[in-house]
């Protein structure tokens, strides 16, 4: 507003110009005190006025600038795009060439008459940007949490474990409420869930919520150790118990689990004699070691983990009926990151700025890579999310992460052949007449919105808890 008082440009465009006497305009003192770098042209595209921020952001003195051409300075300058095309410009990254500067310029033509005077920039340095980008969305997320906290909490706040948790969407928060209340029991927990959701981060957030905050919390993977092994790595094992055996004997995971918490992560890889085992101790709470016959009790709460189908590998005879009953008296089911779409970029921005210390930077993403991220399928959730940001902000070499610094993975996803589509899997039922004729909306709303899920819940005018329920009642899978 002030630039485009009638005054100050009758001033500062004048014929008998001097550089000195612009200084004296009362509103240009206000000019120099704006934080922000303020530059003006004429018509000719002489520098007439700079600020002191000018030179703090560029480290060039005003003396050195005024009364020279714009193009000698900068001959990239947005400036002299803008009073050639009239257009203004706003909120572009710019690198200065001959200036070695980041900045994000406002660039606008000034007018008298209908005809160009002039024009006006002005520019903040990047990393000033990125870090009103980075408090700000710090208040957005807090003020979203708080809010959904309220929203989905009923009256009952998470524990403090469960409120470091990244998260905001409403199926997601039913998860965390569900795991915060069972957290103070003892009771066995199943957490179901596919690879990547956070299985591991819930089961020690209920275990730093429990009265066994105190003791250990002992992980094993039942995928990562070889069968043959499992049962001493569990159970520990006497001295002599088999060739190779350590001197001495060894300690088990269940007795350094003692009087703490154990977390059987992919519980579903674990061998049908092992289970066994396992079972006794659930119930008992005393167990044997591998090559002994002394009985030793043991006090701990169990935590299970696995992506698979438990109740069919039962039917498959491939895990046991009683231990699945055992382990599953507290089942809680983590949502897919696709399943829960608002959360994806409260999660890129988080994991971008706790990465972007890792690696010493100042980094924010572009709207452009959210989108991408939006849209993407996520067949690893949360872990695959993590790994991707990583990459990005690795191969940064600038300010904002663009689609260029992503991992192929993503960057394929954008073209025609790799876009989600809709596979039609063999049909394990009927449907009638009434459902293949729902069944097709869905296909063909998801086809007319480029299988973007949330803008097909809209189009088809359905929550999410029913958009998910119809696909697998109509066996459409989205990869």
């Amino acid at each position: 507003m002030l630039l485009n008082n009638n005054s100050l440009q009758e001033f500062i465009f004048k014929e008998s110009f001097e550089p000195t006497s612009i200084h004296d305009f009362p509103m240009v003192q206000v000019l120099n005190y704006i934080h922000d770098g303020v530059v003006v042209v004429n018509e000719k595209g002489i520098i007439v006025y700079a600020n002191p921020s000018y030179t703090r952001i560029l480290q060039v003195p005003v003396e050195r600038v005024i009364g020279r051409k714009m193009k000698k300075v900068e001959p990239n300058a947005r400036i002299l795009t803008v009073m050639e095309t009239g257009v203004p410009i706003l909120h572009e990254p710019v690198y200065l060439d001959h200036l070695k500067a980041e900045v994000i310029v406002d660039a606008t033509p000034l007018y008298s008459n209908g005809k160009i005077i002039g024009g006006v920039t002005v520019f903040k340095q990047v990393n000033e940007v990125v870090r009103y980008y980075n408090a700000l969305t710090k208040l957005n997320e807090i003020k979203k949490r708080e809010q959904k906290q309220k929203e989905q909490n009923e009256g009952s706040e998470l524990k403090d474990p469960f409120k470091k948790i990244i998260g905001s969407d409403p199926i997601f928060i039913k998860s965390l409420k569900k795991a915060s209340i069972v957290a103070v029991s003892n009771a066995s927990i199943l957490l179901r869930g596919e690879s990547g959701v956070g299985k591991e981060v819930f089961a020690k957030a209920i275990h730093e919520s429990s009265s066994r905050k105190d003791g250990p919390f002992i992980k094993i993977n039942c995928s990562a150790i070889p069968e043959t092994l499992i049962e001493s790595e569990l159970f520990g094992y006497e001295n002599g118990a088999f060739t190779g055996a350590k001197k001495g004997g060894k300690i088990g995971k269940f007795e350094l689990a003692h009087g703490g918490t154990i977390f059987l992560d992919e519980i579903g890889d674990m061998p049908i004699n092992v289970q066994a085992k396992l079972l006794r101790v659930l119930q008992e709470r005393e167990l044997e070691r591998v090559g002994g016959d002394q009985t030793i009790r043991v006090d701990i709460r169990v935590i299970a983990a696995t992506h698979q189908n438990l109740p069919e590998m039962i039917k498959m005879k491939q895990f046991r009926e009683d231990l699945y009953y055992r382990i599953n008296v507290m089942p809680i089911w983590i949502p897919a990151l696709r399943e829960r779409p608002q959360d994806i970029e409260l999660l890129a921005n988080y994991f971008t700025e706790n990465f972007s210390n890792i690696y010493n930077k100042k980094l924010i993403i572009s709207k452009d890579v959210i989108e991408v991220l939006k849209a993407y399928h996520w067949p690893g959730n949360v872990r695959q999310m993590m790994n991707i940001i990583e990459h990005g902000v690795i191969l940064c070499d600038s300010s904002v992460i663009q689609m260029e610094h992503l991992p192929q993975e993503i960057t394929q996803n954008q073209t025609v052949e790799d876009q989600p589509f809709v596979k039609e899997q063999e049909k394990t039922h009927e449907i009638d007449e009434e459902g293949s004729d729902e069944r097709s909306k869905f296909i063909s709303a998801l086809k007319a919105v480029q299988y973007n899920r949330t803008k097909a819940m809209e189009i088809l005018g359905v929550s999410r808890r029913t958009f998910y329920k119809k696909l697998r009642k109509f066996n459409i899978t989205l990869q």
